[in-house]
């Protein structure tokens, strides 16, 4: 059958039809059925928020926010928590427990930890206020969880090869997702920017860059070197998203090919926010009782239905039962066409 598949691919009216016909259904049936319980409480969110304001995406995967007070409030609150004292105890800390033969990210170091619940609580509000929530619902059409809150650093490597994230590569965990990449301190193109892919149309979760025909290491599946990535997708049709504090970028990183982190001289200090939905396969990885990036927040505290979603919306029974995360990856990636390479003028 999968044979078959593959032969039939090769036809560009299986392209056309498969990419107008299929994936219009595909989007309903994602969202009404897969995510019936996230379209309903869609729909009571939508209701009740009618007038606040939100960043209007209009169904693109990638929006730039620069100038807004609250973004940068939040960016001057935590720049103002890392101290300098508190980076080097992170960047040493960082050495003495990194293990190369268990992890390849030399690169980034996780500050979560070192700042203070008093700040990691703004954080959390910030996460969850309505112009957040509602930016992300309107883009995805059904109500998100919090899936992560990371504070991190990227400090320049040793060895100038870019590896892991650092390579072309979508999150592929899921069918549709919406991060926000905040800057806290200014994002420029020593400290390893965003790069990201542009072009509506090539930012598709049917369509993929085939891979590359040689040996993988870990940290690098489905991830493209920068030269093979270029035969297929146009450098004019990628953008590197700089800044200044509390400017941010809004993303869909399980649709958009995206590379960021290699650093040449300086740091770079982000916020990273993801809102997903539980058909993601990371899901079931999450604590059901007590909030994973906030452990006072606790699943039997909560009464609202909306804030309940917000930290405990990653289960769903449906989807455990049949395994459904990872059948429907493989469905993804089985019916994927794959991008030709563009010819040289």
């Amino acid at each position: 059958m999968i044979k078959i598949l593959k032969k039939i691919k090769q036809y560009r009216i299986y392209k056309y039809s498969f990419l107008l016909v299929f994936s219009s259904f595909y989007e309903f049936f994602w969202q009404y059925i897969i995510n019936f319980k996230s379209k309903i409480l869609y729909f009571y969110f939508k209701t009740t928020n009618l007038k606040q304001n939100y960043f209007n995406l209009s169904n693109k995967p990638t929006f730039i926010v620069s100038d807004d007070s609250d973004y940068k409030k939040i960016a001057f609150e935590i720049n103002n928590e890392l101290t300098t004292e508190k980076i080097e105890k992170a960047k040493n800390e960082f050495k003495l427990k990194f293990d190369s033969s268990k992890d390849i990210k030399d690169y980034s170091i996780n500050l979560t930890n070192y700042i203070s619940d008093d700040l990691m609580k703004k954080i959390i509000n910030f996460s969850t206020n309505v112009k957040n929530i509602k930016t992300a619902s309107e883009y995805l059409k059904v109500l998100p969880y919090l899936a992560k809150v990371k504070l991190y650093m990227n400090i320049p490597l040793k060895n100038k090869t870019p590896k892991a994230s650092m390579l072309w590569h979508r999150d592929d965990f899921g069918y549709k997702s919406l991060d926000l990449f905040l800057a806290i301190r200014k994002v420029d193109n020593l400290n390893g920017p965003l790069h990201y892919v542009n072009k509506n149309s090539l930012n598709k979760i049917f369509l993929q860059v085939p891979d590359e025909k040689k040996e993988k290491i870990i940290g690098e599946r489905n991830k493209h070197s920068l030269e093979h990535f270029d035969k297929f997708i146009k450098k004019e049709n990628t953008t590197t998203f700089v800044g200044n504090p509390g400017d941010g970028l809004w993303i869909d990183s399980f649709r958009v090919y995206h590379r960021g982190g290699h650093c040449t001289e300086n740091e770079r200090y982000m916020l990273r926010l993801s809102y997903q939905t539980s058909d993601n396969t990371r899901s079931n990885s999450l604590d059901d009782n007590c909030y994973y990036y906030d452990k006072s927040i606790k699943k039997v505290n909560i009464k609202k239905i909306l804030e309940k979603h917000y930290f405990f919306g990653h289960k769903s029974s449906f989807i455990s039962k049949l395994n459904l995360a990872n059948n429907l990856i493989f469905l993804y990636r089985l019916v994927a066409i794959k991008i030709r390479k563009f010819k040289l003028s």
